[in-house]
């Protein structure tokens, strides 16, 4: 059973915007989560920024994805 091009367009749609959201979520869990610990905390907790640039490369590859996935759109 073939979908029509605007049922393709909007599930090629539907998966970036996946990609496109766990690539947020990974620069909030992996940047902004140990930055407000470090912030809030009085035992002087300090940022693991190998760890951090890590999730923010992540976040980066899944954007490129996104990008990849979008390409994929019919005229």
């Amino acid at each position: 059973m073939a979908v029509g091009k605007g049922a393709f367009n909007e599930r090629v749609k539907l998966l970036a915007n996946l990609f496109q959201s766990i690539a947020t979520t990974s620069i909030g869990v992996g940047l902004l989560a140990p930055l407000a610990a470090s912030l809030y905390t009085s035992q002087g907790f300090s940022v693991p920024w190998s760890g951090a640039m890590l999730w923010v490369a992540w976040a980066g590859v899944l954007h490129g994805a996104a990008q990849l996935v979008l390409g994929r759109l019919r005229e």
